[in-house]
């Protein structure tokens, strides 16, 4: 902690004593302070007054805003005599008073206040942490007061939480060590609701009355070998939950009043806490001391649930992946094996897949260690079904129908000896069970998706055949009659094509087919309509090359084609070539070459119009090679249509 230099100070005999106002951080919390210190070498010793405050009031308005108040004294840097904690969450209604120049606003929130003596670094006599609803600037209601009575840190005699909703008394032998019965009183029942039997630190039971009808949990009910005592914190009653869980399904019971202000509590002191003891060595905790034992399995288990959790966390994202699979909710609609699958899926992440998971989150926050083996493997659902193979009931139409699942695991169930053995064969049976019903799902919804993609590939090359089918037809009257034989040709190419595509079943290989074919449909398309205009375009060619000259001799105008033998090479050699390599060598992975060509050649020969062509000219005499030709053009023929 950084202090900016104090605002007065003075000698008091042989120490400098300080006084600081000013910015200052507590547990992370900007704010305001001012106390007064002391040096010693170069540490800050608090000595006297202390004030710390924090409020984040930019925009009391439109949002709720925290408000931190925390006062004491301090002698020789321990806390000592009365200390007082303020902790808030406010939002001004919309109410806001004038008075003269200044503006009053009226707060709605919540209010933690927390007080008591500190002596020794330990809470001393009496401390109350109490929460009150704000509203309209005054209190509204007073929701929990806990009162505890302290000696030299440790809870004495008996203590009191109460809320709205009851009223907790609990007693205490020395140290603090739970005992006798903690009993819930409501304001509605004359009867306790709920009463906790503790034994010298050891939760025997707990007993809650609900609507009439009585539940008893047996939590630790004999003696306890290794015990050790620990602080009736936050872990402890996450423990109580997990016992209760495993001892009995509670999750439709009304969550526990009792449980609920001791874990109230340990929150409030544990704010507290948090906030004194980033000042000094102070601890503010409620201190009662609970009996529990711990057990030597965490490495083995630690071992289990990694791999557990790789696969689960997997199994997990993929079971989200099917419920929200669109394509797969249709599908259950029509298909009974999909039904029937999914319902599979769904009964084992229900039945023997959360409670797995939940043994995962209590081992992730360390709180198995405290769970006996016996009770380890209790918490699951039995496990002899999975001896044979298994029957699932689902409903299909009106009429309830089985699934059948053949056993997975060659491990003998009746040879296992320990709780470990159990869990181990528990997590690779489901595990491997819903990997099995996933990967079927999957290969369902992939089979759908194919079919739907080939549906939709289809539905383009039949286009492309239609469009291809037209372009024939329109050609076939423009083009000479050779040309159209040609046309004809290509038409009986792609019907041949469709053939054999048709031909394929239902899988990758006709997607791959498909998608090839709409692209060769589409190039076929385009060299039907270059063949049809090839006239036009020779006749364009021979324009280009040809001047018009005065005649002297005649006295008269007189058209003379020039580059003749370029001109011929053209029209004898080349176009006969490409129109022969359609009939000869047509096939899909050359139709884009073919186009390319034609339009590249007519683009060659645009250009050697203007070109010097004096001994191209020379070399072309007496060539017939179409090959050769191209290359003196200038025009490169693609390996795949010299190697057709």
């Amino acid at each position: 902690m950084l202090l900016i230099n104090p605002i007065i100070f003075f000698n008091a005999q042989a120490q400098q004593n300080f006084k600081y106002e000013g910015a200052f951080e507590m547990n992370d919390i900007k704010g305001f302070a001012a106390f007064n210190y002391k040096l010693q070498k170069e540490d800050t010793i608090y000595d006297g007054s202390f004030l710390f405050q924090h409020n984040s009031s930019n925009d009391l308005i439109t949002k709720s805003n925290p408000f931190i108040k925390v006062s004491g004294q301090f002698i020789d840097d321990t806390p000592n005599g009365e200390w007082k904690f303020l902790l808030g969450d406010f939002q001004a209604n919309n109410n806001i008073v004038k008075e003269g120049y200044t503006f009053k606003l009226k707060l709605n929130g919540t209010e933690h206040s927390a007080k008591g003596k500190i002596k020794a670094n330990k809470p001393q006599g009496d401390w109350q942490q109490i929460i009150k609803e704000i509203k309209n600037g005054e209190i509204e209601d007073t929701l929990f007061i806990s009162h505890f009575d302290f000696d030299e840190g440790v809870p004495i005699k008996s203590f009191d939480l109460r809320s709205s909703k009851g009223t907790l008394v609990g007693r205490l032998l020395a140290e603090g060590v739970a005992h006798d019965r903690w009993e819930l009183y409501t304001p509605t029942e004359i009867e306790t609701e709920e009463v906790w039997t503790f034994s010298e630190g050891r939760l025997l039971s707990i007993d809650r009355r609900i609507e009439g009808n009585s539940y008893s949990i047996s939590i630790f009910p004999t003696e306890q070998k290794s015990a050790k005592l620990i602080n009736l914190d936050k872990t402890y009653l996450s423990i109580i939950d997990m016992l209760q869980q495993i001892e009995m399904d509670t999750t439709a019971l009304p969550e526990s009043k009792l449980h609920k202000l001791l874990f109230q509590n340990a929150d409030l002191y544990e704010q507290t806490n948090k906030l004194i003891s980033s000042l000094s060595n102070a601890q503010i905790r409620p201190g009662i001391k609970v009996l529990v034992e711990q057990y030597d399995y965490k490495r083995s288990l630690t071992d289990l649930f990694k791999d557990y959790q790789e696969r689960s966390s997997k199994i997990v994202t993929e079971y989200k992946r099917l419920s929200e699979s669109s394509q797969l909710n249709i599908l259950k609609l029509a298909d009974e094996e999909v039904f029937a699958n999914l319902n599979a899926l769904s009964f084992y992440e229900e039945r023997y897949h959360q409670p797995f998971r939940l043994l995962l989150s209590y081992h992730q926050n360390e709180l198995l260690q405290f769970l006996p083996i016996n009770k380890l493997y209790r918490a699951l659902p039995s496990i002899e079904q999975f001896q044979d193979s298994e029957v699932i009931s689902y409903q299909w139409n009106d009429t309830t129908k089985n699934i059948k699942l053949e056993r997975l695991s060659k491990a003998n169930f009746e040879d296992v000896q320990t709780g470990l053995d159990t869990l181990k064969l528990y997590a690779d049976h489901v595990l491997l069970r819903m990997e099995q019903l996933e990967t079927s799902l999957f290969k369902r919804i992939k089979k759908e998706e194919r079919l739907q993609l080939i549906k939709e590939l289809e539905k383009k090359l039949m286009t492309a055949m239609s469009s291809l089918n037209e372009s024939v037809d329109s050609s076939k009257q423009i083009a000479p009659q050779h040309e159209q034989d040609i046309l004809l040709e290509v038409r009986a190419f792609a019907r041949k094509e469709i053939g054999n595509y048709s031909s394929l079943p239902d899988g990758n290989e006709k997607i791959v087919l498909a998608k090839s074919l709409i692209s060769c449909f589409e190039s076929l398309d385009s060299l039907t309509k270059r063949i049809a205009i090839l006239p036009n375009k020779e006749k364009e060619i021979v324009e280009h090359y040809t001047d018009d000259k005065w005649n002297p001799f005649t006295s008269t105008v007189m058209s003379e084609l020039e580059k003749r033998r370029i001109v011929e090479a053209y029209q004898e050699i080349l176009i006969p070539y490409m129109i022969n390599y359609v009939q000869q060598h047509i096939k899909c992975n050359t139709v884009k070459e073919l186009n390319d060509l034609y339009d590249l050649l007519h683009q060659r020969m645009m250009a050697l119009r203007n070109e010097d062509t004096d001994r191209l000219e020379r070399n072309l005499k007496g060539v017939d090679d179409a090959e050769k030709i191209f290359e003196m053009f200038g025009v490169e023929l693609s390996n795949k249509l010299l190697n057709p």
